[in-house]
C-alpha cells in the first residue's frame, strides 16, 4: 500500500497549487463519478478553471475520463485525496467546499424540477452560497437530460448531507428530485430517498418541510400499491399543512389523496377531493393547478358513468394546460380524453387521444406514462378493427414495463397471449 501511495504522491506533487487542492477536495465529493460544474462549486471555481483542472488530473492518471466530460477515481485514488485533504487543508475549509457542492446540487435539481412539475408548491431557498453557480436546464428535455446525468451522483450528496450536519440540503434534495424519480421509474430509490428526508426534516424542525416529505413519501407509497402506508403519510402531511393555513400544500396533498383513491376504484372518494383541490387552487390563482384538478375531476366523473360532463371538464383542463405553456399537463389530459372517448365507443377519437398522450409522454421522457399510453392505444385500435396496430402498441408497451419491472407488464403480456390464440 505504502508503494502505491508513493507512486500517486509523484504524480500529485507536479501538480500546480490550485489543481493539487482541487484533487484534495474530491476526496469530499460522495458520488462515483464528477463533472466540471459539480467540481467548479466544491471548489469555488469557474466552470472553464474546474475543466482545465480536471483534464491536467486525468492527463497525469489521478482521475479518469470515463465518459465525455465525466470524471472519477479508483477507490485507493479517493481515499488518497482523502487523507490528503484532512491532513492539508482546515476543518473550515473542507466545511466550505462541501456546503458550496450541496448548495449547487439542490439549486440546480431544484431548477429541473420545476420543469417538470410546475404547479408543485416548494418551501423558499436562501441563495446559493458564494463560489456555488447552480445549473440552469431550459426547458422539460434538458432537465430531464440533466437528472438522467447526474441521478447517482445526487443519491450520494442527499445521503452524505445529513452525517455532514447539513439536515436543510438532507430533506430538501430528495424533495427536489421526487418527480424526476416517479417519471423515470425509479420508484424504490424515491420510497427510500423520502424516508431519510422525513427524518431530516423533523431534525431540522421544519414543519413545513416535513409535511412536503410525508406528502412526498405518500406518493411514492402510491406507486408502490402500499395504500395504508400512503394514507397515514398524507393524512400527517394535512395535519401540518392546515396548522400552519398553506393552501397551495394542501391542495397538492388532497390531489395525491385523490390519486390513491383513483388507484383503488374509490372514485367518489376521489372525486370529493379534488374537487376540494380545485377550490384551493382558485383561492390561490394557479391556473396549473386548477387545470390539473379539472382533468382529474373529468377523470372521475367517466368512471362514475357521467362521460358528457367529464368531457366538459377536461377540454377546459386541456385549453388551461395549452394556454398555460404545460404540455406535461397536456400529455396528462390527453390520456384522460382517450380513455373518455373510447368509454364512449368513439374509437377513432380515442385513438388520436392516446397517441398524442404517448407523443407528450415519450418527449418528456415518462417512460411509465408512454407505456400506459401504448397499453390503451393498444386497445382502441383493436376495438377499430386494427389488429396489428393493436399488438405493435402492446409490444411496444410490455417492452418498457419488463425495463421498468413494473407488475402491469403481466397485464399486457396476458393482451398479447390472448391476441395471438
Amino acid at each position: 500500500m505504502s508503494s502505491v501511495r508513493t507512486v500517486f504522491s509523484w504524480s500529485y506533487r507536479r501538480l500546480d497549487t490550485a489543481t493539487a487542492r482541487m484533487f484534495r477536495l474530491l476526496g469530499l465529493h460522495p458520488g462515483r463519478d464528477v463533472a466540471a460544474p459539480a467540481v467548479a462549486a466544491l471548489a469555488g471555481l469557474s466552470v472553464r478553471e474546474a475543466a482545465a483542472a480536471l483534464t491536467a488530473l486525468a492527463r497525469v492518471h489521478l482521475i479518469a475520463e470515463h465518459r465525455p466530460g465525466r470524471y472519477s477515481f479508483h477507490d485507493l485514488l479517493r481515499a488518497y485525496a482523502t487523507d490528503l485533504t484532512a491532513a492539508e487543508d482546515t476543518e473550515a475549509e473542507r466545511t466550505a467546499a462541501l456546503h458550496r457542492l450541496l448548495d449547487h446540487c439542490l439549486h440546480s435539481a431544484r431548477a429541473a424540477r420545476r420543469h417538470l412539475a410546475p404547479a408543485r408548491g416548494e418551501v423558499p431557498l436562501p441563495p446559493p452560497v458564494t463560489g456555488s453557480v447552480p445549473h440552469a436546464p431550459e426547458g422539460y428535455e434538458e432537465a430531464m437530460a440533466w437528472f438522467e446525468a447526474e441521478h447517482a451522483v445526487l443519491l450520494a450528496v442527499a445521503d452524505a448531507a445529513g452525517p455532514a450536519g447539513f439536515d436543510g440540503h438532507a430533506w430538501q434534495l430528495p424533495l427536489a428530485m421526487g418527480d424526476f424519480l416517479h417519471l423515470s421509474g425509479r420508484w424504490h430509490d424515491w420510497v427510500t430517498t423520502q424516508r431519510t428526508a422525513i427524518v431530516a426534516a423533523r431534525q431540522q424542525g421544519d414543519r413545513a418541510g416535513t409535511a412536503l416529505c410525508h406528502c412526498e413519501s405518500g406518493r411514492a407509497a402510491i406507486r408502490m400499491r402500499r395504500y395504508e402506508e400512503a394514507h397515514r403519510e398524507l393524512l400527517r402531511a394535512l395535519e401540518l399543512q392546515r396548522g400552519l393555513g398553506d393552501l397551495t400544500a394542501q391542495a397538492d396533498t388532497l390531489r395525491t389523496l385523490a390519486w390513491s383513491y383513483e388507484q383503488q376504484g374509490d372514485y367518489r372518494a376521489a372525486l370529493q377531493r379534488v374537487e376540494q383541490v380545485l377550490e384551493l387552487q382558485r383561492a390561490v390563482g394557479n391556473l396549473a393547478g386548477q387545470a390539473g384538478a379539472l382533468n382529474n375531476i373529468g377523470w372521475c366523473h367517466t368512471h362514475l358513468g357521467d362521460h358528457e360532463k367529464a368531457l366538459a371538464r377536461c377540454r377546459e383542463a386541456l385549453r388551461l394546460h395549452l394556454d398555460g405553456g404545460s404540455p406535461l399537463g397536456a400529455a396528462y389530459t390527453w390520456e384522460t380524453l382517450g380513455f373518455i372517448h373510447h368509454a364512449m365507443g368513439q374509437y377513432a377519437e380515442a385513438v388520436d387521444s392516446y397517441r398524442q398522450c404517448r407523443d407528450g409522454f415519450r418527449r418528456f421522457g415518462n417512460r411509465y406514462g408512454e407505456a400506459d399510453a401504448l397499453h390503451h392505444l393498444g386497445g382502441s385500435l383493436r376495438m377499430t378493427g386494427d389488429q396489428e396496430a393493436a399488438r405493435d402498441a402492446w409490444h411496444a408497451a410490455l417492452a418498457i414495463l419488463d425495463e421498468l419491472d413494473h407488475p402491469d407488464a403481466d397485464v399486457v403480456r396476458e393482451l398479447l397471449l390472448t391476441a395471438a390464440g
